[in-house]
Order: structure tokens, then C-alpha cells, then sequence
């Protein structure tokens, strides 16, 4: 659903094109960042796939793996029968696939922000983003370290409303 309520379809392309391309806005734990109040953290290992099989109906099948993964997370096969048109499109996929998933990736998860903590900058950006919208993601370890940043497109919005307190969060 989109923000004004409407079933919206976004087509496979939607993130690789126009606004979608570029992030709308940093959040961040830095000065000049938009504050998010938490951010969960995940390395999610249960994502690899580091043996690719893609089979086109009435056309090729193409295969790929990376040992280096395999040797390092035991071989975790992935096989899909997509609805593509080309060979070409089924052999980029089976690539793109592994490329991906080989190994564990660093997510941010369940971004919070409150739109009271910077009202004149942050409610704007809250209530304007849709799902899609690609942001990115800024944070300091705990203890040090090098900064982690990535950029991410959001997937879901949930709006908790605290009548006792006067709180829209």
C-alpha cells in the first residue's frame, strides 16, 4: 500500500531507476546525519547460497559456484526456474545470484526514528518516504571502529502513536 492508500505494484526495475537509484536522505549516529533513535544490526549467515542453478523453460541451464564460500560455509545450493525471456538474462541472473549471496552480509534492520527529535527536519522526511525509497544507514560501532554505512531501501513503516504521553513515533 502506498502512503495514500492505494495498492501500488512495483515491477522488478522500480530500484534500479529514477529516485531509486539515488539515496533520499543519511541517517546517521554523527553530526549533519538525521538521528535515528535504534537500528538493529544483523550478519546474516542463513542467506548464503553459494551454488547458483538457474534453468530457463525452453532454454539453458547455467550453474556457478564459489569454493572459496563453499569451503568456508559448506555448500548451500540455490536452484530457481524464473520466467525470463533470455539465456542471456538466465546467466547474468545465475551470477548476479552468486555474487549476492556468497557471503554473509551486514544488514540494518528495524530502523526507529522519532520525528520529535529534530521536528522541523525529520517529520518531513518520515512522512514523505514510501516503501522503495532508498536511504542510507550510518553507523559508529559500539567501542570504536570504522564507521558502517549502507544503503537500503525501506521495505516496511509502522507508526506507534502514545496517546498517554502525546507521543507519535
Amino acid at each position: 500500500m502506498s502512503g495514500n492508500g492505494k495498492v501500488t505494484y512495483h515491477d522488478r526495475h522500480r530500484r534500479i531507476s529514477g529516485s531509486y537509484i539515488v539515496p533520499q536522505a543519511t541517517f546517521g549516529d554523527a553530526t549533519g546525519e538525521l538521528p535515528y533513535t535504534s537500528v538493529t544490526v544483523e550478519f546474516d549467515k542463513d542467506r548464503i547460497r553459494n551454488d547458483i542453478t538457474v534453468a530457463r523453460d525452453g532454454g539453458a541451464t547455467y550453474n556457478a559456484q564459489d569454493t572459496a564460500s563453499i569451503d568456508a560455509y559448506f555448500r548451500r545450493s540455490m536452484a530457481l526456474n524464473p520466467k525470463i525471456a533470455t539465456d542471456v538474462e538466465a546467466h547474468d541472473l545465475t551470477y548476479w545470484l552468486l555474487s549476492s549471496y556468497k557471503e554473509p552480509f551486514l544488514e540494518f534492520r528495524n530502523l526507529t526514528l522519532k520525528g520529535r527529535m529534530n521536528g522541523t527536519t525529520l517529520w518531513p522526511k518520515i512522512l514523505s518516504y514510501d516503501l522503495g525509497t532508498r536511504i542510507t544507514v550510518k553507523r559508529t560501532p559500539p567501542g570504536g571502529g570504522a564507521r558502517i554505512s549502507r544503503e537500503a531501501h525501506i521495505e516496511g513503516i509502522t507508526h506507534d502513536i502514545n496517546v498517554r504521553d502525546k507521543a507519535w513515533n
